[in-house]
């Protein structure tokens, strides 16, 4: 998975992506000091839009 939560002080959450070690980005949507439930459901978003990313680019042996 390429996106996770991280706890924040305070009991709120933020969606970190793995690649870059930075708060997501979402179309300019905070992805920071979020409630987890809403952080969870904001993660699950972005890893079924990285998931179709990969699988619309094909298998990397075919890539030229």
């Amino acid at each position: 998975m390429r996106y996770t939560l991280l706890e924040e002080p305070g009991g709120l959450w933020s969606v970190v992506d793995g690649a870059t070690g930075k708060p997501a980005d979402l179309l300019g949507v905070q992805t920071e000091q979020l409630d987890k439930t809403f952080a969870e459901d904001l993660m699950a978003i972005l890893e079924s839009q990285d998931m179709k990313r990969k699988l619309t680019r094909g298998p990397l042996w075919n890539l030229k």
